[in-house]
Formats: structure tokens, sequence, C-alpha cells
């Protein structure tokens, strides 16, 4: 997985974990 992908799934994870 690149460091991007993975940025993008935490950026991801977070937001859900918000909302």
């Amino acid at each position: 997985m690149s460091l991007n992908s993975f940025v993008s799934f935490t950026a991801y994870s977070v937001s859900s974990a918000l909302h």
C-alpha cells in the first residue's frame, strides 16, 4: 500500500468516526 493510499484511508476512517 502506498503512503498516499494510507493517508487517504486514515482520513476516511477519521471522517467516518467523527460522523
